[in-house]
């Protein structure tokens, strides 16, 4: 099987991300199935409220110990973030970058 630094951080025995698919075709039973067998599985949650995110965040985690992802779509926002907090939002990303070897996401 492959190995990557992603894989091997996240201690997945398949280097595999399962489409974090937003409106409904990603179920909680799909994440929590996807990442028993080894995968990521991933939520998409662009269309769903934060209390039903957590639930289902939960029920994953009763099903399975093993890492799963969280993919959010976010509306642009219409005014800039300051120069300062783009900075220190980079900087705390950074080293996980570094340790799967990608290159920092541009400002």
């Amino acid at each position: 099987m492959i190995s990557t630094a992603f894989s091997e951080r996240l201690g997945l025995r398949n280097p595999v991300i399962q489409a974090p698919m937003a409106g409904g075709p990603t179920t909680q039973e799909l994440v929590a199935a996807c990442s028993a067998a080894g995968a990521l599985g991933s939520f998409g949650f662009a269309y769903t409220q934060p209390a039903e995110m957590k639930r289902q965040a939960a029920w994953v985690r009763g099903k399975t110990d093993r890492p799963f992802g969280i993919n959010l779509l976010v509306a642009p926002q219409p005014e800039t973030i300051e120069p300062s907090a783009q900075r220190a939002a980079l900087a705390a990303v950074a080293g996980y970058y570094a340790e799967c070897g990608l290159p920092p996401p541009e400002p």
